[in-house]
C-alpha cells in the first residue's frame, strides 16, 4: 500500500510540468536544497522539489525570457492562507486559498508555495509560510 502511494506522489510530480526556471540561485545552501527536496506536508504527501516551490517576492525566468515574481504576497484569513500568485503558464494573476496543513522547519528567508496542475487547474500542493511559522 505504501508502494502505491509513493507512486501516486511521483506521478503527480511528474504531472506538475516542472521545470527549473531560477526559483532557487544556483549557489543555494545544501540544507535549503535538501528542504526542497524533502518536503512533505505533515499528511505526508511530497510537495515535490524546487522546480515545483516558488519563494515570496522572487522572480524567475517567466516563458518569454522576462522576469517574473509568481507568488506575490500572502496572508491569513478565517478560512484559510490567502496567496496572491501569477499563474506561471500564463502570468495571469489569481489567488487561491489553502486550507490545510503547512511544511514546517522552513529554512528559506520567506514563504514557499509548491504549486501542480490538476485537469488544467492550478492548485497549491503545499504551503509554507516561512521561519516565522
Amino acid at each position: 500500500m505504501k508502494l502505491a502511494g509513493l507512486l501516486v506522489a511521483l506521478l503527480l510530480c511528474n504531472a506538475a510540468v516542472a521545470r527549473d526556471v531560477g526559483q532557487i540561485p544556483p549557489n543555494t545552501d545544501p540544507k535549503t536544497l535538501t528542504w526542497f527536496r524533502t518536503a512533505k506536508s505533515p499528511s505526508g504527501t511530497s510537495c515535490c522539489d524546487e522546480a515545483d516551490g516558488y519563494r515570496e517576492g522572487v522572480a524567475i525566468r517567466a516563458a518569454d525570457g522576462q522576469p517574473a515574481v509568481i507568488f506575490r504576497s500572502w496572508w491569513t484569513a478565517p478560512n484559510g492562507y490567502h496567496l496572491s500568485l501569477l499563474d506561471p503558464r500564463d502570468l495571469s494573476p489569481t489567488e487561491l486559498v489553502w486550507d490545510g496543513p503547512v511544511v514546517r522547519d522552513n529554512p528559506t528567508s520567506g514563504a514557499v508555495v509548491w504549486l501542480s496542475w490538476e485537469n488544467g487547474i492550478l492548485l497549491v500542493r503545499c504551503f509554507s509560510p516561512g521561519p516565522q511559522s
